[in-house]
């Protein structure tokens, strides 16, 4: 309703400006002025309204820059806060498509060498054994402030139980970090969610809210039953954003997700084919379609899955339980053999 308000009142200054300029009888008079300027304040306000809230500079700001634009440069100005609002939108709906959880690729230039040497779990051993001295397991913590927090979190909690306190503490606060920061970013955008009226922009923050609940659970930063309830905030927002846009293949991606972690077979299944269907990259849903193949036991659709992964070659921590499922080598595969769940060798 926004975008089409924008559009009526562009409509508008487009074609009521030259109108007048080209009038034989032209002539401007102080009410033709005044409805320029109200004209602008209200493009200002619907194309401030208009910017989803990802791209938004302070709120007041897009206003009057938007406003100013229109009343200093008629009729042009006005076509730009739409192109603007426009380009927003569309940056939007590929940022709804990139927010679904990324497999590797985004992550695996900042791990330690000797994570992606070995993926396996003894590399915690490694980093943290209470044999290394304090001082560098106190520096390998501050370097794991960079780390995907799907990787760095069970680093932290590992270093909750060391037999030194400051270690301890350390772990302990840049897990609380962590957390405090989506927390803030949740009670932002909840501030924003209650005072919405217009469906489309409440939609929006409600789609903003899952992704960040989601993230609380997807990076081990909340566990047992608050991981529960928070996983069920996720499913309720998500919905709540699907019922204005019920196309949108990255909140069908997420609900896929989220039903895996909850073992809802059916309703991932259902939800991760729906995130295909409306243009969600393979890469995006594949290894999670294969996960929820493995777990149900059906093997031949997990080797299908991935004989038909044209992208693994972009995905290097894939690229050997794939090879492992297209019946390559072993040498190349064995270092996964010994996991029994497709989710030790999935990334975020």
């Amino acid at each position: 309703m926004i975008i089409i308000c924008l559009c009526l009142a562009t409509l508008i200054e487009v074609v009521g400006i030259p109108a007048l300029l080209f009038s034989d009888q032209f002539s401007i008079s102080w009410t033709h002025g005044l409805a320029h300027v109200l004209l602008s304040l209200g493009i200002g306000w619907l194309g401030e309204v208009g910017v989803p809230n990802h791209a938004k500079a302070p709120r007041w700001g897009l206003g009057v820059l938007f406003s100013g634009l229109t009343l200093f440069v008629p009729a042009l100005g006005a076509v730009g806060v739409l192109l603007l609002v426009g380009l927003a939108h569309r940056q939007q709906k590929r940022f709804d498509v990139e927010g679904i959880q990324r497999l590797g690729e985004r992550s695996q230039e900042h791990r330690p060498a000797e994570v992606i040497a070995s993926p396996s779990s003894d590399v915690i051993g490694r980093l943290m054994s209470s044999a290394v001295p304090v001082e560098t397991r106190l520096k390998t913590l501050g370097k794991l402030q960079a780390l995907e927090g799907r990787y760095a979190t069970p680093l932290f909690r590992h270093a909750l139980h060391d037999s030194v306190e400051e270690v301890r503490l350390v772990a302990f606060g840049m897990l609380d970090k962590k957390e405090q920061a989506i927390q803030a970013r949740i009670n932002r955008e909840l501030e924003w969610y209650r005072q919405c009226s217009d469906a489309q922009t409440r939609a929006e923050h409600a789609r903003v809210l899952a992704l960040a609940f989601w993230e609380l659970v997807f990076e081990d930063l909340v566990q047992g039953d608050v991981a529960v309830h928070v996983l069920s905030q996720a499913r309720q927002y998500a919905h709540e954003a699907l019922a204005v846009d019920e196309r949108n293949p990255g909140i069908w991606a997420l609900l896929g997700q989220i039903a895996l972690r909850g073992e809802a077979w059916a309703e991932a299944r259902t939800a991760l084919h729906k995130a295909r269907e409306y243009g969600a990259p393979e890469s995006r849903v594949i290894p999670y379609l294969a996960e929820l193949a493995f777990r149900e036991k059906d093997f031949a659709s997990v080797r299908s899955y991935f004989r038909e992964a044209l992208f693994i070659e972009d995905v290097p921590l894939l690229q050997a339980v794939a090879a492992y499922w297209r019946n390559e080598p072993r040498s190349i595969a064995d270092r996964w053999v010994g996991s029994t769940d497709l989710q030790a060798a999935r990334t975020p």
